[in-house]
């Protein structure tokens, strides 16, 4: 599998914004496809994932999965929301099995 990476900056000015950023990427997004989101506490990328999510088709509150570490959601495609912020590693998220979702 080729591996893509493309950098885009853009910039949002409030929630909505950033949510709206979200739906508008999640009418793109195909089966298998992965968003990875990083960045400091509180920089909106919970905000940024509930667009995301309710512009997949998902119902219910979208909430950070900190202390549970994955939610699941069903859209128009699986959603698998991960937070790995007290991860300590990539083999520690693989471990928990990531990868089977």
């Amino acid at each position: 599998m080729k591996q893509v990476r493309v950098k885009r900056l853009i910039v949002t000015r409030s929630p909505e914004e950033t949510q709206a950023l979200g739906a508008a990427l999640a009418r793109h997004l195909g089966s298998g496809d992965v968003v990875a989101c990083t960045g400091e506490l509180g920089v909106g990328k919970t905000c940024f994932i509930q667009g995301l999510i309710e512009g997949l088709g998902a119902a219910g509150p979208v909430l950070s999965p900190t202390f549970v570490f994955m939610a699941h959601y069903q859209g128009r495609l699986p959603i698998c929301h991960i937070d790995a912020y007290r991860t300590g590693s990539l083999a520690e998220i693989i471990d928990l099995g990531v990868e089977e979702w």
